[in-house]
């Protein structure tokens, strides 16, 4: 079975062109694939956390400087 993830992010709803063109390109997929399945996300509607510089910084970081930075954490917390 063929898969499409059809991801919506405009937060314009029904005056987004990106939307409009969505569904018209799922419409034609799914014409061409009836047995096809389609997954839709709308990114608007989920309630997606923000990634600022402290997460890029802390899930990209070394893992010694990880344990170090933690454990500086730790101690100015105790």
């Amino acid at each position: 079975m063929t898969t499409l993830l059809a991801i919506d992010a405009s937060p314009r709803y029904e005056h987004s062109t990106s939307r409009k063109l969505t569904s018209l390109f799922v419409e034609k997929w799914q014409a061409a694939h009836p047995d096809g399945e389609v997954i839709r996300r709308d990114l608007i509607k989920t309630n997606l956390p923000f990634v600022d510089l402290p997460w890029i910084g802390g899930a990209f970081m070394a893992e010694i400087l990880f344990v170090r930075n933690a454990t500086r954490w730790l101690r100015l917390k105790g």
